[in-house]
């Protein structure tokens, strides 16, 4: 939970732990929706313009699904990096756009983790996405999908799949990440974001939202430009105890 008292944050609450942190400042680096939560977890209704940033839903998510072939399976072709797309006409989502990230160093096998924008985070739309990615995967690569030693996704929930069925039970989904995408008319210069402030007094965003056009450059930049408002705005004695939360 992030504690707040009278507008002002006053501290954080870590699960497992009866006892709260006192910050001066607390900087979070996941989403507007997320600090809206942990807000209201510490018993604060969240403010009006942290309520408006928290509805704000992602353009879409990075979904993988991981796959383990023999390197003889693969095309000697086949780079560190490759993109596939199916319909340059169509949106560059689902399995229309797969980016394929090739890692050996596996003795006779190689991990290729292939990378899909998902626009639908539920259960359903994922198993579909997985199937569909594969499919697309073996137009591509027409010899791998009949020698592949082991299929995983760590966000559908489905359990690992391997040549002779599936391989234990599928673990707990992790989150995936979001892709933030401001609406044109809305974003000053052209990749701004949501701005630093929270409507809660020392409890700023410094997370992707702030600068969704520049990518992980600006996550980096939002996080060092919430740095420096603390420092603007609190003597060097004063800053005695602060928090960096993060996804």
């Amino acid at each position: 939970a992030i504690l707040v008292k009278r507008g002002k944050v006053t501290g954080v609450q870590f699960e497992g732990r009866s006892e709260s942190i006192g910050c001066a400042h607390v900087l979070c680096g996941f989403g507007a929706d997320r600090v809206a939560e942990l807000v209201a977890d510490g018993g604060e209704k969240p403010p009006k313009r942290l309520v408006e940033a928290a509805a704000i839903k992602p353009a879409a998510w990075r979904y993988l699904v991981h796959l383990v072939a023999p390197l003889d399976a693969l095309p000697d072709a086949l780079a560190r990096l490759a993109y596939a797309v199916g319909d340059l006409g169509q949106p560059l989502t689902g399995a229309n756009a797969l980016t394929l990230h090739l890692a050996d160093g596996y003795g006779q096998h190689a991990v290729l983790s292939v990378e899909a924008l998902a626009t639908d985070p539920s259960p359903e739309a994922l198993r579909a996405l997985r199937t569909a990615v594969r499919r697309e995967l073996d137009k591509q690569l027409p010899f791998v999908d009949r020698h592949l030693l082991l299929v995983h996704s760590p966000h559908d929930g489905v359990a690992p799949e391997g040549v002779d069925g599936e391989r234990g039970p599928a673990p707990p989904p992790l989150p995936m990440e979001p892709i933030w995408a401001m609406p044109r008319d809305d974003r000053p210069l052209g990749f701004c974001g949501l701005p630093h402030s929270t409507g809660i007094k020392h409890l700023l965003l410094a997370s992707r939202q702030v600068l969704p056009g520049l990518g992980v450059e600006g996550e980096l930049a939002a996080g060092w430009a919430a740095a420096r408002l603390v420092l603007q705005t609190e003597r060097k004695r004063d800053l005695v105890k602060g928090a960096v939360l993060e996804g």
